[in-house]
C-alpha cells in the first residue's frame, strides 16, 4: 500500500536507494527487504492437494475471487444506476486466456466482466474471463438448472449479463451497457421478466432490430437527424452525429434534450445524454486505481498480480463506503494514507517485543576482544609457531587479541586450537 503512494519502478530501491537523496521513507523499520521478498514469493491461496481433477484455469485465485464477491455484495447497497463493462489488467507474459482490447489502456492482459455502481465505481461483482469455453460461476439465488429455461437468450454476452445481475433482479435498478452486450431480446427479458430497466448503445446488426433502422447510414441521414422505432416496453433510436449512433432503452420516451458546449447549445436524444452521464462507472474505477498501482507493472506470476488488483479494488470499495453519506468526505489519497497508517499501528501493537534487556546485551568491546580477529603488520615478521619448529618463515599477519605473529594459513588455526585446549591457571 505504501509503495502505491510513492511510485518507484525498482522495488529494491524502497529499502536500498542508489543515492541517499532518493531514499523513500523508513521501509527497513517496517520489514526487511529479504523478509518482504520471501513473503511475496510464498504467497499462496489454495492447497494444491485439494485442487480438482481436471484443474480449471482460475484454481490458484478462485478462493479470493469468491470471498471478495460475497463480501462486496453483502457490505453495500447499490444505487439505482449500475453498469456492466470489461476491465483489463495488463499482462504481457504467456497466458492461455490473455485477451486484447484495443480501446483499453493496457491493450493486452487479463479480462474481467464487472458490475459497478455508475456514480462511484463501487465494484459489486467481478467475473474473470478464461477464454473460449468460459464457465460462469453459479451465483447466490441462481437456479441450478438455469440452462433449461428456454426463454433466456443463449448468447454468451447475454449469459454474462444475466449471471452478473441475477441477484439484483426485481429491485428497481437501471442497467447501463455498451453495444457489446445490448440486444432487443435481452432488454425485453430484463424489463418484462425481471423488472430491471436497461439502456445503452446498440449494434444495428443485432437480431430483432427493425429493418428500417438497419438501413440507416451516413449517406442517407443528415447531421442531427433522429430516426426511431418504439413499442410499449422498448425504444430504439438512431441519431446522426459525426457518425451513426444507435441507442436502445426500455424506459426512455422519444424526446430530445440539449447540452451547452463551447458556447453552443447542441440538441441530442435524451437517452444519449443519460448514457453519457451514467456509463463511466468502470472507467472511473480504473482511472482511480491507476493512480495507486498496488499491482505494479512487473510480476512473475499472473495470479499474484491479479490478487494485488483485487486488493487495490478492495481499498477503493472501502473508500466509497467510508464516504457514503458523509458531509465531510475524505480525498482518495488521504483515505489510503490513513488506512496504511492504522494498519501499521495495529500490527506494531500486536507484535511481541524482540528487544533484549539492557543487562543481557554483551558489550561491543568484549565481543571484538573474544573474536581473535587477524590483522596486518607494516612489515613481515617471524611466525611464532614456525620459529618454534625451527622453520625460516615470515608473515605479515598477527592475532590482534593475542598480539602474536602467525601464518594466516595453518599456524593461525593450530595456535588458537592449542590455546583453547590449554587449561587456565
Amino acid at each position: 500500500m505504501l509503495q502505491s503512494l510513492v511510485i518507484d519502478y525498482v522495488e529494491r530501491e524502497y529499502w536500498y536507494a542508489v543515492i541517499e537523496e532518493l531514499q523513500i521513507g523508513n521501509f527497513k523499520e517496517i520489514m526487511t527487504y529479504n523478509r518482504f521478498i520471501v513473503i511475496k514469493r510464498c504467497l499462496h491461496f489454495i492447497d494444491n492437494a485439494t485442487l480438482p481433477v481436471p484443474p480449471t484455469k482460475l484454481d490458484k485465485i478462485i478462493p479470493i475471487i469468491e470471498h471478495l464477491n460475497k463480501k462486496f455484495k453483502s457490505l453495500y447497497v447499490l444505487e439505482q444506476n449500475i453498469a456492466i463493462d470489461e476491465s483489463l489488467l495488463l499482462w504481457k507474459g504467456r497466458l492461455s486466456f490473455a485477451q486484447k482490447i484495443a480501446t483499453k489502456r493496457a491493450r493486452v492482459g487479463i479480462k474481467s466482466y464487472e458490475l459497478c455502481e455508475s456514480r462511484t465505481g463501487y465494484l459489486w461483482q467481478i467475473e474473470v474471463y478464461t477464454g473460449k469455453g468460459h464457465a460462469h460461476v453459479v451465483q447466490d439465488g441462481e437456479p441450478e438448472e438455469r440452462g433449461q429455461e428456454s426463454d433466456e437468450p443463449e448468447s454468451a454476452t447475454a449469459q454474462i449479463v444475466l449471471n452478473l445481475t441475477r441477484p439484483l433482479f426485481d429491485k428497481g435498478h437501471t442497467l447501463i451497457m455498451d453495444n457489446f452486450y445490448n440486444a432487443p431480446l435481452l432488454s425485453r427479458i430484463l424489463k418484462v421478466q425481471h423488472k430491471t430497466d436497461s439502456m445503452g448503445t446498440l449494434r444495428l446488426n443485432r437480431e430483432f432490430v427493425p429493418e428500417a433502422l438497419k438501413k440507416k447510414t451516413k449517406k442517407n441521414m443528415k447531421e442531427g437527424e433522429v430516426a426511431f422505432s418504439t413499442t410499449k416496453d422498448l425504444s430504439v433510436v438512431v441519431w446522426m452525429d459525426k457518425n451513426i449512433v444507435a441507442m436502445i432503452s426500455s424506459f426512455h420516451p422519444i424526446e430530445v434534450g440539449g447540452i451547452e458546449k463551447y458556447g453552443y447549445y447542441r440538441y441530442k436524444p435524451q437517452v444519449v445524454l443519460d448514457y453519457n452521464f451514467s456509463m463511466g462507472g468502470i472507467d472511473h474505477k480504473d482511472q482511480m486505481l491507476s493512480a495507486y498501482p498496488i499491482e505494479r507493472s512487473r510480476n512473475i506470476i499472473w495470479y499474484k498480480k491479479l490478487f494485488r488488483r483485487l486488493l487495490n479494488v478492495s481499498m477503493h470499495n472501502a473508500f466509497v463506503m467510508f464516504n457514503h453519506n458523509r458531509t465531510h468526505a475524505l480525498r482518495h489519497r488521504e483515505f489510503r494514507l490513513q488506512l496504511a497508517k492504522q494498519l501499521l499501528q495495529s500490527s506494531r501493537s500486536a507484535a511481541p517485543s524482540r528487544s533484549l534487556a539492557p543487562a543481557a546485551r554483551p558489550e561491543p568491546a568484549a565481543c571484538i576482544r573474544d573474536m581473535h580477529l587477524p590483522g596486518k603488520n607494516t612489515k613481515k615478521q617471524r611466525c611464532k609457531l614456525c620459529y618454534s619448529a625451527k622453520v625460516q618463515r615470515s608473515t605479515v599477519w598477527r592475532c590482534t587479541t593475542c598480539n602474536v605473529n602467525l601464518c594466516i594459513i595453518g599456524c593461525y588455526t593450530v595456535y588458537h586450537i592449542n590455546l583453547a585446549q590449554t587449561p587456565a591457571v
